[in-house]
């Protein structure tokens, strides 16, 4: 437990510290915000916990930084913080009643996604109602690998690789919707 401030003075590691004034500490926070305040761009204010989420929103968007991102667990961080500098919120919500294709890389929405049972749901009609075909990107055969029409087997962290590489070809031959 931290009961008051310390200033590291020898080398990184080396462990020496001394104390120093509250005062001085609050100074040396400010100097370094203002400095930061000057690029705002440039500065991402991560939350680790939810109960200070609120609060680390509210300092980010006083500061004037929009890069505010949260993390619930570390296995779904890089998901998270892309959604949330995306589209402003760390939960996808997926348009699947409508979809007839899903791709899905390493979800395994059968028993462990973040809403289990609605997103499960949503599977399974999509797959029922719109006759959807499910590929599975994925370094293990898991429940969703199994049951969808296809598994991909990835060698762990390239997941995301597949699908930059996947985007880059969507854009480059031109096979989207412009419309949309």
């Amino acid at each position: 437990r931290i009961l008051y401030p310390m200033r590291r003075v020898g080398r990184r590691g080396e462990g020496r510290c001394k104390r120093i004034s509250w005062e001085e500490t609050l100074s040396e926070v400010a100097l370094k915000l203002m400095e930061i305040r000057e690029r705002p761009e440039e500065f991402v204010l991560h939350c680790g916990l939810d109960r200070t989420q609120g609060f680390v929103r509210r300092f980010a968007h006083a500061f004037g930084t929009p890069s505010f991102v949260q993390n619930y667990s570390l296995g779904k961080v890089n998901k998270f913080v892309a959604q949330e500098l995306t589209w402003g919120h760390s939960m996808e919500v997926p348009d699947l009643t409508r979809t007839k294709y899903i791709l899905n890389f390493g979800c395994n929405v059968y028993e462990a996604s973040m809403f289990y049972i609605p997103m499960v749901q949503r599977v399974v009609q999509a797959r029922v109602d719109n006759v959807a075909k499910m590929v599975t990107f994925d370094v293990r055969l898991a429940n969703a690998a199994g049951r969808s029409d296809e598994w991909i087997l990835v060698k762990p962290g390239t997941d995301g690789i597949i699908a930059l590489a996947m985007a880059y070809v969507i854009l480059e031959e031109g096979l989207y919707d412009r419309d949309f």
